[in-house]
């Protein structure tokens, strides 16, 4: 007779011998898993609604908007209203500073001229089916070996917490498909035309929608002159600039849109909101610095990504190490860098700025606790933001400056975080690709090996 023992008892809820589950996922089991994950986008996108339904009803006037938590800056300028007066505060004219919003105002306006609900409807339509585009779009940039990672990025509040505050879903998944055209993993000369084409007019669209979207195209530039693209980065500068340059004659308002920024730049979420609290601190002087110093760093951090990458393509390392499938996550990590350090230095961060942020970092970083410390941080920033507004339309009502103090610099650490994260193992493959090769395979011009590009699945690779 057969002795039943425990552990034979106990072995298929241990998984069974070891082996068992391993090998490659069936056609099912990955379309099970793709449904899963859209799923949680759906359910997400489906919250951001939700958050904007009160002020459906009830209006966007402050300060009810903002204790509901669905104020929202495109609905201030359909409107007419800004946010209450309040140290660290930009007035939200969203419309006077970005022209893609400038057009939807307009068009929301003609539309709607006394209620901005009608507007604001199609305004959320809009940015739920960006947030689907988006990720569709990021999907494909993951490949497979990335995707195990998406779910952090497909349940992060930035995704509910931007549907209806701004056009940012639109030039994020905008930005997101321009990568998937131009995919860095092709031989050179493959990429075909059209694909760069295209490409260039939708980073064109992001730029318009956000500048952020200069750092993404900072990112995949340095990527592309460090394989040595040949003809594909001036067809794709080259359609950018075109496509900008149409932006810039049916706008016409570019220097005057430039001046508003100007003279209020600080914003929730940044440093410099911070030091605005501050008692005896000069608004104007306060903008001043805050924009040369925000512009002066990012700009540093971009040309010494970019020298340490020239130098290293100038030492016959061209198509080796950064930008091959040896370092699997270096553009996704380049700007993850770049936005992150947007995000710290510049005059304003709200919470549709770490949008941006949010697909790259999912790319570059896979810590959990470093996501999940970040998401949380986002969303504590949102509430404080709001119940700050409230107190500043409604004294003793909201939530009082040292707090809001509290959760900006905890938002500003956990952004920190992220960028140390992504950029640590991207130092340490910058400084070995400038004094040589790295890894197995020839050294010199020339892409890398055919197999070595089928192990990776993924855009980022570049």
């Amino acid at each position: 007779m057969r002795q039943i023992t425990p552990q034979a008892l106990a072995g298929p809820l241990l998984g069974g011998p070891e082996g068992t589950h391993q090998g490659p996922a069936d056609r099912r089991f990955r379309r099970a898993g793709a449904a899963g994950v859209f799923l949680l986008l759906g359910v997400n996108a489906l919250a951001g609604v939700l958050l904007q339904a009160p002020c459906f009803h009830h209006g966007w006037d402050f300060p009810r908007s903002s204790f509901r938590q669905c104020a929202s800056p495109m609905a201030g300028a359909l409107s007419g209203l800004g946010f209450p007066d309040a140290a660290g505060r930009a007035p939200g004219d969203l419309a006077g500073f970005s022209p893609v919003t400038a057009w939807a105002v307009a068009l929301g306006r003609s539309v709607s001229a006394d209620d901005p609900a009608a507007a604001m409807a199609f305004l959320v339509l809009f940015s739920v089916l960006a947030v689907a585009v988006l990720g569709i779009a990021l999907w494909v940039l993951a490949g497979r070996s990335g995707r195990p990672w998406l779910p952090l990025a497909f349940v992060s509040p930035v995704v509910f917490l931007s549907i209806g505050q701004s056009l940012d879903t639109v030039g994020v998944a905008a930005a997101l498909w321009a990568l998937v055209l131009v995919d860095p993993r092709e031989p050179l000369g493959r990429t075909t035309t059209g694909r760069l084409v295209g490409a260039g007019v939708l980073l064109a669209v992001g730029l318009f929608v956000n500048p952020l979207a200069a750092l993404v195209v900072a990112g995949l530039v340095l990527v592309m002159v460090r394989r040595g693209t040949g003809r594909d980065l001036p067809v794709l500068l080259g359609s950018l600039a075109i496509a900008a340059g149409v932006c810039v004659l049916a706008d016409g308002r570019v220097v005057s849109r430039l001046r508003a920024w100007w003279a209020e730049p600080v914003d929730r979420g940044s440093f410099a909101s911070v030091v605005a609290t501050l008692p005896d601190t000069d608004p104007v002087r306060l903008a001043r610095t805050a924009v040369a110093v925000g512009l002066g760093v990012l700009l540093a951090v971009v040309a010494v990504a970019a020298l340490r990458m020239l130098v290293g393509a100038s030492r016959g390392n061209r198509g080796r190490g950064l930008g091959t499938a040896e370092a699997p996550h270096d553009l996704a990590v380049l700007v993850t860098v770049f936005l992150g350090t947007a995000l710290l230095v510049l005059p304003a961060a709200p919470v549709t700025s770490a949008l941006w942020l949010l697909p790259f970092a999912v790319l570059a970083v896979h810590r959990m606790w470093v996501h999940g410390a970040w998401m949380l941080s986002e969303l504590g920033l949102f509430l404080a933001v709001n119940l700050a507004d409230a107190n500043a339309a409604d004294a003793g009502t909201g939530l009082s400056n040292p707090w809001l103090v509290f959760f900006t610099m905890l938002r500003l650490l956990a952004v920190l975080v992220v960028v140390v994260a992504a950029g640590e193992g991207l130092l340490r493959r910058v400084l070995t690709a400038g004094l040589g090769p790295v890894g197995p395979g020839p050294v010199g011009p020339g892409p890398a090996p055919t197999d070595s590009r089928r192990e990776t699945d993924s855009v980022s690779v570049s």
